[in-house]
């Protein structure tokens, strides 16, 4: 899932060269709310563009199963961090 349509289409690109079938959705997390829960949740990246941090990681945990994963990160705010990220 991803906000930007032209990340979905990179995105699809790459996978169908590599012969595989990814089901890509532009959107946000209310998308797939009606599907859950998920063995594994992934949101690289995303945390500090969001208006309500906490909201969204809230949110992002209850699309988890119970004993599955939730895998979050972001880069921290300093000079040297954007550099190497």
């Amino acid at each position: 899932i991803d906000a930007v349509p032209e990340s979905i289409d990179v995105a699809r690109d790459h996978a169908r060269a590599q012969g595989l079938e990814i089901d890509y959705r532009v959107g946000d997390l209310y998308v797939v709310s009606g599907e859950a829960p998920f063995d594994l949740v992934m949101a690289l990246e995303v945390v500090e563009h969001v208006v309500a941090p906490q909201e969204f990681i809230a949110h992002a945990g209850a699309l988890v199963r119970p004993q599955g994963l939730m895998i979050l990160s972001t880069l921290n705010r300093t000079c040297l961090s954007y550099i190497l990220g």
